[in-house]
Parts: structure tokens; C-alpha cells; sequence
């Protein structure tokens, strides 16, 4: 999949996540240089760095608007992997099936909760499958208009408390 993104937009640069260890290519510009390390990030290749196991790949072009490149690496990914953009100035790449809707499906099912007795907020695309699962899906004023589409909800943005709005009417 690298071997064919490098061929198909030239420029590209990649990233690993490896739990809480990081891998950059030497081109992948630092977005994390003002996070919390565990580990510090790891600078190779992405050929190098998928060696060992990881939980994304993070996809990153100079001259692409992230809009730009999750709407082309979609297009290559078909039904192979998931895209995944949660707002940053880079695509996510997680094996298909693997999305936070899944991750939230299967911890209601290990609790014993329907999706009807869920509620879930979001902001970004990623947001959407988790969303869509939960029986009410709520999306903060200023998300992204996928999310405001589909929420069953809108509340205040996420910089007015909105998610504190809507748990705060819940519990009274």
C-alpha cells in the first residue's frame, strides 16, 4: 500500500502509530512535537517503520488540502482499508472494519448495552461510524457538516461546553 501511494501521489509522507510510540518519516513534518512522548518518535522510512506492528498509518501531502487526499486515498482504498480524517492536517489508514463505532459496538456488547441506550458526541468525520451506532448521536454546533447531517442532535460548540449542556440535561 505505501509502494503504491508513493507511485500514485508523489510527495507523500508517512507516519506510524504504534500504541503510544510514534514513527515519522524524515519528511512527515512533526505535528506531535508538542505532545506527551512516551517514547521518543522513531525517524526511518515507512517501509522500515511498518515492520513492527502498528495501530495506523498517518498519510501526510505538502501540496494536497487534507479534504484532497482523503478524497484520493478513499478512491484507492475501495473496500482494502479505511480512511479516516479526525480533523488533523493528515488522512488516518486503519484496516477495514476498525473505526470507532466498531470499538463502541464492541464495548456495549462486553457491557451488555444496545446501541439504543448509547449516546455519543462527536466533531470530525471519524466521529460519524460511532455516531451512526449510538441510539443518540449528537454533534457539537461547530462540527464538521457530515456530522451535523447526521446527528440525531445539534448542541452548543464544543467551545460554549455543549457536551456538558446536553450530559447536564440528561442527569437532571
Amino acid at each position: 500500500m505505501v509502494a503504491e501511494f508513493r507511485q500514485l501521489e508523489p510527495g507523500i509522507s508517512f507516519a506510524t502509530e504504534h500504541g503510544h510510540k510514534l514513527g515519522l518519516e524524515p519528511r512527515f513534518p512533526d505535528f506531535f512535537a508538542d505532545t506527551v512522548h512516551h517514547h521518543a518518535p522513531r525517524v526511518d522510512r515507512a517501509e522500515a517503520l511498518l515492520i513492527e506492528a502498528l495501530t495506523k498509518l498517518l498519510v501526510h501531502h505538502p501540496d494536497h488540502a487534507v479534504e484532497v487526499l482523503l478524497s484520493r486515498l478513499r478512491g484507492y482504498a475501495r473496500d482494502r482499508f479505511e480512511v479516516i480524517w479526525s480533523g488533523a492536517p493528515f488522512v488516518e489508514i486503519a484496516p477495514m472494519g476498525v473505526s470507532k463505532g466498531a470499538g463502541l459496538a464492541a464495548y456495549c456488547g462486553d457491557l451488555g448495552l444496545t446501541a439504543a441506550e448509547v449516546i455519543a458526541f462527536g466533531d470530525m468525520p471519524n466521529d460519524l461510524p460511532m455516531l451512526t451506532f449510538a441510539g443518540c448521536g449528537v454533534a457539537v454546533a461547530n462540527a464538521h457538516p457530515d456530522l451535523l447531517a447526521a446527528a440525531d442532535q445539534i448542541t452548543s460548540s464544543n467551545e460554549a461546553d455543549g457536551v456538558a449542556e446536553v450530559i447536564e440535561t440528561l442527569l437532571s
